[in-house]
């Protein structure tokens, strides 16, 4: 098994597709093209494991976005999920941005291995990286669709916030918590 976010193919996309199919509703699916759109703005959005030939077995998709989308995202009583291209940005030294975990997929089949611990250290990895190069990240969300989505949230260490009326949840971590967060997981992944 590998992982990277490199850059994503045709091919991986349509195995994206394929993972997402499985385990989304359809209100949840994103189309192919708006997803590739998504990734283009930001091409460090998608932690990827692969397996041996080169087939995606995983991925946690994440989104830079701004202020004002994050103060929506707490006000709003349901799950946002589409994003206009004005919210999405790319991680910036200058503006406060937020940090949405807009969806996390492990093939069943691999869901009891070391996958699900290898895509988090990746991302908390990722996350660290950018605030010690100065990124102005100010919080993390995330909202679970699932019992497997609630599991994943509260092991990163998120909040919950508070349910919405399609019975998810979603997750919060802002200012002085995300702060702690952060120095917590610098002193784990910088030995």
């Amino acid at each position: 098994m590998k992982k990277y976010n490199k850059i994503l193919d045709d091919e991986m996309f349509d195995d994206i597709r394929k993972l997402d199919e499985k385990f989304y509703g359809k209100e949840y699916l994103w189309d192919k093209n708006y997803q590739k759109i998504i990734y283009n703005e930001n091409k460090k959005s998608f932690i990827i494991a692969v397996d041996d030939n080169g087939k995606v077995i995983g991925y946690l998709n994440y989104l830079n976005i701004n202020a004002q989308k994050f103060d929506y995202i707490k006000k709003t009583k349901e799950i946002v999920d589409f994003f206009n291209f004005k919210a999405i940005k790319r991680f910036s030294k200058k503006l406060d941005t937020y940090i949405i975990i807009d969806s996390i997929v492990i093939d069943k089949k691999w869901q009891n291995t070391e996958i699900i611990s290898s895509i988090t250290n990746s991302f908390i990895k990722e996350l660290v990286k950018l605030y010690n190069n100065g990124y102005k990240i100010k919080g993390i969300t995330g909202t679970s669709v699932s019992k497997d989505g609630y599991k994943f949230l509260k092991r990163l260490g998120l909040k919950e916030f508070k349910k919405l009326e399609d019975e998810n949840y979603l997750f919060i971590l802002e200012n002085d918590d995300f702060e702690k967060f952060i120095e917590e997981k610098r002193k784990i992944y910088e030995k």
